[in-house]
């Protein structure tokens, strides 16, 4: 539990910084591609796994679906960045006093 929690403060040190700044949208984007990148191969290797797909089909079903949810993720994550980082920013001066 240490251990997430420590990753979360970093990641939340990084994005919901007091202010709206490019490094927090452009760590935001990077961590979203990561994610959607570590759910395509894994997503493949799971077909080829556990359904006995090739190689081809198990890529060709993943990225049908998988960059089609990523970048929905991805707009909707950028549109809460300011309202959760108005929300983190009340909760410090809430915490302080």
């Amino acid at each position: 539990i240490s251990c997430y929690y420590d990753n979360a403060e970093f990641f939340k040190n990084l994005v919901l910084t007091e202010k709206f700044t490019f490094k927090s949208v452009i760590f935001l984007v990077i961590s979203v591609i990561l994610a959607i990148f570590m759910r395509f191969a894994f997503g493949c290797l799971s077909s080829i796994v556990l359904y006995e797909t090739d190689f081809v089909g198990a890529v060709v079903y993943n990225a049908t679906y998988i960059p089609l949810s990523g970048a929905v993720s991805l707009v909707i994550l950028l549109g809460l960045l300011k309202p959760l980082q108005i929300l983190n920013q009340k909760t410090k001066n809430k915490n302080h006093n």
